[in-house]
């Protein structure tokens, strides 16, 4: 069962580089695809956060970030798709990094030390 999730966990990142490399073509409007791509690329970090090798390496933590910054990453790219004249303003960077800064505090936080 374990090779069966592997494998679609291997089908899923495959895609969603696809669907990254598609929304960075340049005839497509910044302001909307930057958003899908950060969304699609803290996706691809969720999966490999969860993947059973990469859990306790150097990896896990360069993953986790875009892991943790997912449930903002759907709110912004929510923003672009249904809101009318939507543009990346200064405060939502400051709002992601402040966001990053609680997730992370929370998460090292509850981690066991021994």
């Amino acid at each position: 069962m374990d090779q069966l999730i592997d494998i679609f966990r291997y089908l899923t990142v495959g895609c969603s580089i696809v669907i990254i490399y598609h929304l960075l073509l340049p005839e497509l409007n910044r302001n909307h695809s930057f958003p899908a791509v950060g969304f699609a690329i803290c996706c691809v970090s969720y999966l490999i956060v969860d993947w059973e090798p990469i859990q306790g390496t150097v990896l896990f933590y360069v993953f986790l970030i875009p892991a943790i910054s997912l449930p903002y990453a759907f709110w912004l790219f929510s923003q672009s798709v249904f809101k009318d004249g939507f543009y990346l303003r200064r405060w939502m960077l400051w709002l992601w990094i402040a966001t990053i800064l609680v997730q992370i505090s929370i998460f090292l936080l509850s981690q066991d030390t021994v």
